[in-house]
């Protein structure tokens, strides 16, 4: 629920300001996980219908990232002698290596954190209205797709822990909508595949890539692997992934399947076992 997760955040934010004595983390590193709590707080609020709320913290989230971006972005370009490339094409292009690097640099974890946070804000401000777009900017926010693309792309590439799963969720998701890109949406899912067989959200992205290239018995084979990579004890709430199976069934003409799937859901938003 959300009210599980803000308490999850909280616990984080609680472990962040008040470390253990053995902590070793750096200031770079602290703004980070400061950064990366205020998304997470942001899209919480938002679940939950406060806008306002979450408009906040994505402010100080964006506070924090762009900072970050014009110090430690600016003494990795300085320091290229000691850097090697990162990813092919990819924003920064580099990565710190070898003895006497600058200690302002950054390694993996902390650049993919970077750049997943730049991406994601980037690529989210540049798809909303225009109108919306102008009076954020007003308020700080700048959009840029391409920087933003090109953020996750880098982050996707670096296969670095959490970060590069949700950064190659969010590419695919926009290859297959805002910029049409079928081979990608597709590289993007069965690379991740490979790395995590039972992510439920690969299943779930890979079965909306089937079903709009109209490879149907795929997609409906994939939302079931979906569910069954939740698990017993999750997949009976599942109440999205459900409501899909059901959809896919009726666009298919199984029509017994898709009213019992579809029946169930809607029992179960009744009840409010999907809270």
């Amino acid at each position: 629920t959300a009210s599980e997760c803000l308490a999850r955040v909280k616990a984080a934010e609680s472990a962040r300001d008040k470390p253990p004595e053995d902590c070793i983390a750096t200031g770079v590193e602290l703004d980070l996980l400061s950064a990366e709590m205020l998304l997470a707080r942001a899209a919480v609020s938002l679940v939950g219908g406060a806008q306002l709320r979450a408009l906040l913290s994505l402010g100080q989230a964006w506070v924090i990232y762009r900072r970050l971006e014009t110090s430690v972005v600016s003494s990795v370009e300085k320091a290229a002698q000691l850097l090697i490339p990162a990813a092919e094409g990819g924003l920064l292009g580099f990565l710190p290596i070898g003895k006497g690097a600058d200690p302002a640099q950054i390694g993996e974890d902390e650049t993919s954190s970077l750049l997943f946070g730049l991406g994601l804000l980037y690529l989210g401000l540049s798809i909303l209205p225009q109108g919306l777009r102008s009076l954020l900017r007003f308020a700080g926010f700048l959009s840029d797709r391409e920087r933003g693309s090109e953020c996750l792309r880098v982050t996707a590439s670096l296969m670095q822990g959490p970060r590069g799963h949700l950064a190659a969720l969010v590419l695919s998701l926009y290859h297959m909508d805002l910029e049409p890109d079928v081979q990608e949406a597709g590289r993007l899912l069965t690379s991740y595949l490979r790395i995590s067989p039972e992510c439920v959200l690969f299943h779930w992205a890979a079965s909306i890539l089937a079903w709009r290239y109209s490879c149907l018995s795929d997609a409906l084979f994939l939302i079931n692997k979906a569910l069954w990579c939740c698990g017993e004890s999750v997949s009976w709430r599942a109440c999205y992934l459900r409501y899909e199976l059901g959809v896919f069934h009726f666009i298919d003409l199984n029509w017994a399947q898709a009213a019992e799937m579809l029946r169930g859901v809607y029992a179960m938003t009744r009840r409010g076992d999907d809270k």
